[in-house]
């Protein structure tokens, strides 16, 4: 909350809730600050340009000179956004917007927070740094289990569907469909791999070209089996969650679909109530 007082051209003192004080220059105030910092607004009518001003006051001995000097760039920027005229700076209506709303990060450190957090090589468009997450799991499956002779997984994740009675859905449309959003979605296609000449572990979103080069134009894949009894299926669901084999995070394959038919595989290549879909995802991505 801001309490502005006018100050009368006639008087050096004020009063404020009872206290009285005294006009003193600024040029011979000493401050210290109560706290990390002491932010004081300073509006004097009688100057000719009509500003309203403030100061920044802390310590030196907790804050150095860069430090300071960005928080009072960060808090400059923040009052341009309150009360500039300048059109060039985007000012937000202070009618409707809370004021926690307004940006303290000024426009050339959102470029740079860009350009750290997603590592982009101007030179190269479809690789880059593993982010911290996908370097955890890459590196915990691993360290926790035998990388040529695994065990069991622990990052599939299935999604199972299936249509409601009376319902049917075309394999033709499916797969066309799944095609189609697994092109849009680069991390749905999207490698990881250790450079050992960076020394450091790599994502690249493989493309149709890197499919030709390697003799293999898959994607993602799609399995189709069947079932008979409730305990096949829920067979086929547990392997679907603890199979190692499932996924290829060096070939992009990070993505599958499992179509599971009940007694036999349609004819008339359409899905019914009886039939299951699992989507299933390595969490890498």
């Amino acid at each position: 909350m801001y309490d502005f007082i006018t100050i009368s051209s006639h008087s050096d003192e004020l009063s404020l809730d009872g206290a009285g004080f005294k006009r003193m220059s600024l040029e011979e105030s000493v401050e210290a600050a109560k706290f990390d910092f002491m932010l004081t607004f300073v509006y004097n009518p009688m100057q000719e340009n009509n500003k309203l001003s403030f100061r920044l006051t802390c310590s030196r001995d907790l804050f150095d000179e860069i430090t300071v000097t960005n928080i009072g760039r960060r808090l400059e920027y923040y009052f341009q956004q309150l009360f500039s005229s300048n059109e060039t700076i985007n000012r937000i209506d202070t009618c409707f917007t809370s004021i926690s709303k307004f940006g303290l990060i000024l426009p050339e450190e959102t470029h740079e927070m860009e350009d750290v957090i997603f590592c982009r090589q101007s030179h190269i468009i479809n690789e880059a740094p593993a982010s911290f997450a996908q370097a955890r799991i890459w590196l915990d499956e691993r360290i926790r289990f035998n990388p040529d002779k695994p065990q069991t997984a622990i990052y599939n994740m299935p999604f199972a569907y299936r249509l409601h009675s009376g319902h049917t859905l075309s394999i033709k449309q499916l797969r066309h469909a799944l095609h189609l959003t697994v092109n849009k979605h680069p991390s749905l296609h999207t490698s990881l791999h250790f450079d050992i000449q960076k020394n450091q572990l790599m994502q690249r979103v493989i493309t149709h070209e890197d499919k030709n080069y390697n003799n293999n134009n898959d994607m993602f894949s799609i399995i189709e089996t069947t079932y008979e009894t409730d305990e096949q299926l829920n067979e086929i669901l547990l392997d679907e969650k603890r199979s190692p084999h499932l996924f290829h995070l060096d070939q992009g394959l990070v993505f599958r679909c499992h179509i599971i038919y009940y007694k036999q595989i349609s004819s008339n290549h359409l899905l019914s109530h009886k039939d299951l879909l699992i989507f299933n995802f390595h969490h890498a991505l």
